[in-house]
């Protein structure tokens, strides 16, 4: 069976129990311990977005479906001239915003795009990878 297979059951599965549609991203342990070994923020700059707003959250990840995305996302990124910071991952895309994701225009942005993705902040990112450490 297909990955692109797997995810369509997956999807039905989560429409039939939930009543509505919705992307499903599946990741494996390897997978979530390279999305946090290779953070691509340092401390510094972390430190430095949370001090802009300490009352929100700042660092996120959208998980993609699998799909190259690498020219789009390049389109992206050269039009953005704001403060917050986008790296494209392996299979995520990793933001750091320096105020809260709803006045992100990077993060709105990410809609242009042609792909399934779903956004996690860094500390359900973090937990989800300690469970698959247990």
């Amino acid at each position: 069976m297909s990955i692109s297979s797997k995810f369509f059951l997956y999807e039905k599965g989560f429409s039939t129990a939930f009543g509505f549609e919705c992307a499903v991203m599946l990741r494996a342990a390897w997978e979530m311990a390279d999305m946090v070994e290779v953070l691509p923020f340092s401390e510094g700059e972390i430190n430095e977005a949370v001090a802009s707003n300490p009352a929100v959250e700042h660092l996120y990840v959208y998980l993609l479906d699998g799909s190259d995305i690498r020219q789009q996302f390049d389109g992206l990124i050269r039009t953005y001239t704001g403060r917050d910071r986008m790296v494209l991952g392996a299979n995520e895309i990793y933001l750091l915003c320096h105020e809260s994701i709803r006045d992100s225009k990077l993060a709105t942005s990410l809609g242009k795009l042609k792909v399934s993705l779903t956004a996690r902040n860094w500390k359900t990112i973090s937990k989800l990878y300690e469970i698959t450490r247990e």
